[in-house]
């Protein structure tokens, strides 16, 4: 069983299930075995296994409600695996595969893990963060770059930072809908759009396109995959479905073109009855998005709250730096106004949202999706002030210093957007938490002329607990400070004072 996730929520979630866990990190505050692994003496013995016995359960991402358990055979795996190399083994075969997706969920567990792994490939054994850091490792030669929407849309402003031959790197997305705008924007910067890839946890692989300015492309079905429509909905029959030859009904709504390819129009889950009228939240969405002050919006529908109350949409919605210009300077309601004369146009007044959001980024998952229940979770009131300081555990002095013994808060203040992905908490913040506990310790004010050797050797992520060590060098005037914990240093430098 593939866990989404090591959040301590879904691991409670799955524990009726599970005897215990085997991870590389630390979990706390779950009772149950957890195993570590350990470098083999020898080589393990492999033991066959007939192609239709179960080899994994994975999980939706959540996306509509709550996850379901999705078992998978080897022959889904591996008809799968045989597919992805027979249509792209071509192109990538022999180069070395980075990700930004993690690899517990079906499209990064196939792209990132187990396609480089059975054809021999190169691969990084961990997701990237943030662009930098994967495009500073990038080789000269040809690459694969296994990305999702919520990365990809950062791609071009620091792809030309790098210089690479981005015609030898190829782009790869999936985990949900990537923007025209996106992809012509990244073919415009690194001389090729990504190769989308559409699929669910429940269905594998479906179909491809690469978009281009001339032409709005069709999906096109994997070799092995047939696809039509009924109903207005995508059926597929699929050799990576646990019945192959029987039709599958999706939630996508689409429309042909000539006798496989087709174009989507959104999700039959996304078209809600509110006040006798049927509304299409992409179309609601799609409206918001044009707007001038508008970067990127999503619609929720708040249920009743009691049998007197009805249903209402709400509108999350993250603004350009116009609009930001806008917020700061007109105040929430006359945005708020400006946006509903602007859905106006195109829906009755009755269906227009009646509460309003604007954060700074979505609220993605690990899987770059943005699920129902993260929507819905931004209009609970009152809202919950979030903590900027560590929770100190215990405070000790030494030499020439002082030592405290500290967590990292799950609600952080500076996770919001770093990263959309996986919460990490930013070096700046690390370097405030310094700075503020020396100035705390000490009883006066830094004055600081200098900083020497600050580098940021791990993660800190939320939950974790770490020491925060400050000696001062009265020779060199200079504090010498490390964030720190038995397994691994976070952060360290020196801070030189002003005479």
């Amino acid at each position: 069983m593939v866990a989404p996730d090591t959040q301590p929520g879904t691991l409670q979630q799955l524990q009726p299930f599970i005897t215990g866990i085997i991870t590389d990190r630390q979990i706390a505050e779950i009772d149950m075995v957890i195993l570590h692994p350990m470098p083999a003496d020898k080589v393990p013995v492999w033991v066959e296994r007939a192609p239709w016995e179960p080899a994994l359960e994975l999980f939706t991402s959540g996306s509509t409600g709550t996850r379901k358990g999705i078992p998978k055979t080897f022959a889904q795996l591996a008809n799968e695996l045989a597919t992805l190399h027979q249509q792209w083994g071509w192109k990538i075969g022999g180069t070395p595969r980075f990700a930004t997706v993690s690899h517990l969920h079906i499209y990064g567990l196939l792209f990132k893990l187990l396609w480089p792994l059975c054809s021999g490939d190169v691969f990084l054994d961990r997701s990237g963060l943030y662009w930098e850091e994967i495009l500073g490792q990038l080789p000269d030669g040809p690459a694969a770059l296994i990305s999702s929407p919520a990365h990809l849309i950062h791609l071009p402003q620091v792809a030309r930072q790098y210089r690479h031959d981005w015609r030898n790197i190829v782009i790869f997305s999936s985990g949900g809908p990537l923007a025209r705008e996106t992809a012509l924007h990244i073919a415009e910067v690194c001389g090729q759009a990504p190769m989308e890839v559409l699929g669910s946890t429940e269905t594998g692989g479906i179909a491809f396109r690469q978009q281009t300015r001339d032409l709005d492309w069709p999906w096109h079905p994997l070799p092995g995959v047939a696809t039509r429509v009924e109903n207005g909905l995508l059926e597929v029959r699929s050799p990576f479905l646990p019945q192959p030859t029987v039709w599958f009904r999706t939630g996508d709504r689409a429309e042909l073109v000539g006798a496989q390819q087709f174009h989507l129009r959104g999700r039959a889950d996304q078209i809600v009855k509110l006040a006798e009228k049927r509304i299409s939240l992409v179309a609601m969405e799609s409206k918001l998005a044009q707007h001038k002050a508008v970067e990127e919006a999503r619609i929720v529908l708040l249920p009743a709250q009691s049998h007197t109350e009805h249903p209402r949409f709400a509108a999350v919605v993250i603004l350009n730096r116009q609009g930001q210009r806008w917020l700061e300077a007109l105040g929430t309601f006359p945005v708020i106004s400006k946006l509903r004369e602007h859905l106006i146009h195109d829906f009755e007044p009755v269906t227009l949202p009646r509460m309003w959001r604007f954060p700074e980024a979505l609220p993605y998952n690990t899987q770059g999706k943005v699920t129902a229940g993260s929507l819905l979770a931004l209009f609970q009131e009152p809202p919950q002030p979030q903590p900027t300081e560590p929770v100190v555990l215990a405070k000790e002095c030494i030499h020439t210093g002082y030592m405290l013994h500290c967590k990292v808060p799950e609600n952080l203040y500076y996770l919001t957007g770093h990263f959309p992905q996986v919460p990490v908490v930013p070096g700046v913040c690390q370097l405030r938490w310094v700075i503020k506990s020396i100035e705390t310790y000490s009883g006066s004010p830094l004055h600081i002329r200098a900083m020497e050797a600050v580098k940021f050797h791990h993660m800190l992520f939320p939950g974790q607990v770490f020491c925060l060590e400050m000696k001062f060098d009265r020779q060199g005037s200079k504090w010498v400070y490390r964030i720190f914990s038995e397994e691994q240093t976070f952060a360290s430098g020196r801070l030189l004072m002003a005479p």
